[in-house]
């Protein structure tokens, strides 16, 4: 199916596409990133490969984390939920290692499709309110300037999405459209504005 894809989008933009389109073989964030490498060798046995790989680049919980966050019920604070997810941090150092091994062992690009914090309420609801509150504290802005460094100086990564500009439960940037700014937004523009080569501030809809 996804050749029969790629060779639409072939048909369709002819000579341009090197040039318009890139082919990605896309897959979780994991200790081995298996998804992006059997994506990629399906690709490259039956068809013509692809010309990145992605991963997600998100601090996720585990069960254990928002397990943890509930001991604290019902009177978990902002710096309990903090405090969890700068620890969670470090766990995912070495698979973002491995992403970028990958994209070296096939020669093509590494691309963060989506990412971000990754906290959501449901996971806790009798946290809910020192999650959502988190979301706009100094400890969020913090981890965003940590998280976006590492990925920095921890991959070969040409590309970051945060998944979404506003709303979407925590997962924005800001917690509503028409909100001015936020921590975790101000957080991200400034790296943004901070770096010394060109960074993409593209954000998905």
């Amino acid at each position: 199916l996804m050749c029969n894809v790629f060779d639409l989008w072939q048909t369709v933009f002819g000579a341009s596409m090197s040039t318009r389109v890139i082919r990605v073989a896309t897959g979780r964030l994991t200790s081995t990133n298996t998804e992006v490498q059997i994506i990629m060798d399906y690709l490259i046995a039956n068809c013509t490969g692809a010309d990145a790989i992605s991963v997600s680049a998100y601090n996720l919980w585990p069960v254990p984390d928002y397990d943890s966050l509930m001991t604290h019920c019902p009177s978990a604070t902002v710096a309990d939920v903090i405090s969890i997810n700068q620890n969670r941090m470090a766990s995912y150092y070495p698979m973002l290692v491995n992403a970028t091994q990958k994209s070296i062992t096939y020669g093509v690009p590494l691309l963060f499709y989506e990412g971000g914090q990754h906290i959501q309420g449901s996971g806790a609801p009798c946290a809910m309110t020192a999650i959502y509150a988190a979301q706009n504290d100094i400890g969020m802005y913090n981890f965003y300037q940590t998280w976006l460094q590492k990925l920095r100086d921890t991959t070969n990564a040409t590309l970051f999405m945060h998944f979404a500009l506003a709303g979407v439960g925590t997962m924005g940037a800001l917690i509503y459209i028409s909100q001015s700014t936020s921590l975790k937004y101000q957080a991200i523009t400034e790296y943004i504005n901070n770096c010394q080569d060109t960074v993409s501030s593209a954000v998905e809809n």
